[in-house]
């Protein structure tokens, strides 16, 4: 009788690079621009997480969590806050890579919800969008 191997679940890092190739790979070069989405370097995404970390935070937010790589690093560094975090564009909702436990993922424009809710801490790469480009949030 032999061993059944199972295999290795892929280190986070690796599960959030292979998220974004495939996301990539199915989204054109004029979507990605107009939304601005530009991938966070896993490297960075550790800094901001282990700096935010410091202080303990219970809650955070992204309001902008595209593949989800921001949250992940928080979530390898340790952190045991649950997370909120927002997504407007669907197309790239649908490749976030989070656990469901642990992070609330709405697929809304952040800037537009009515929610009032107050975090302990925030982490995000912003969308980059000239400013001349945003539409709809000039009255709020």
């Amino acid at each position: 009788m032999s061993a059944c191997k199972v295999a290795a679940k892929p280190k986070p890092i690796v599960v959030t690079a292979m998220a974004e190739a495939a996301y990539a790979a199915s989204a054109s070069p004029k979507h990605r621009k107009q939304f601005g989405q530009y991938f966070t370097p896993p490297a960075l995404a550790s800094l901001m997480a282990n700096w935010c970390l410091e202080n303990n935070p219970r809650s955070v937010l992204d309001p902008a969590v595209g593949t989800g790589a921001l949250v992940r690093a928080f979530i390898d560094a340790g952190a045991s806050a649950q997370f909120v975090a927002y997504e407007k564009d669907e197309s790239i909702a649908d490749y976030c890579d989070v656990p469901p436990e642990r992070v609330t993922l709405r697929r809304e424009d952040f800037l537009l919800c009515q929610r009032e809710e107050y975090f302990d801490a925030v982490t995000m790469n912003p969308p980059y969008i000239r400013h001349r480009e945003f539409e709809g949030y000039e009255a709020t």
